[in-house]
């Protein structure tokens, strides 16, 4: 196998420098980058919107509990760097929340990426 195909197919998450000047970013706190972090870099091509999230997998993710992943992932979706597809549900069985990446189009919609981080300003008291 080439070099370049060995380096191309391995996850990674691409953070533009743009992006570290936004308010969007700015705002975030250190657990809600590395949740960020993780979560491009287990993005797919055809997934975007469809793979379930649990606030579990979120706080193992950030290696902290599952109310700090719940934290992280109420930040992104308040900065505009996630959305929600499907809110979860606690009944019979657990169906964790699906997200999708506003960098990406939702696959699960059809809809463009929204990029709305991009437009976010902190609310003013």
């Amino acid at each position: 196998m080439a070099r370049a195909t060995q380096f191309r197919d391995r996850r990674h998450a691409r953070i533009y420098a743009e992006w570290l000047t936004l308010p969007a970013w700015r705002e975030l706190s250190g657990d809600a980058v590395k949740l960020l972090a993780f979560m491009l870099a287990h993005y797919r091509h055809g997934e975007n919107g469809l793979r379930d999230f649990s606030v579990r997998q979120a706080g193992e993710a950030i290696g902290k509990g599952k109310s700090q992943g719940a934290r992280a992932l109420n930040e992104l979706e308040a900065c505009g760097w996630i959305a929600v597809v499907r809110v979860g549900k606690f009944q019979s069985r657990n169906k964790p929340s699906r997200y999708a990446l506003a960098t990406y189009p939702n696959d699960a919609t059809g809809d463009p990426a929204t990029l709305a981080f991009e437009a976010w300003q902190p609310s003013r008291f």
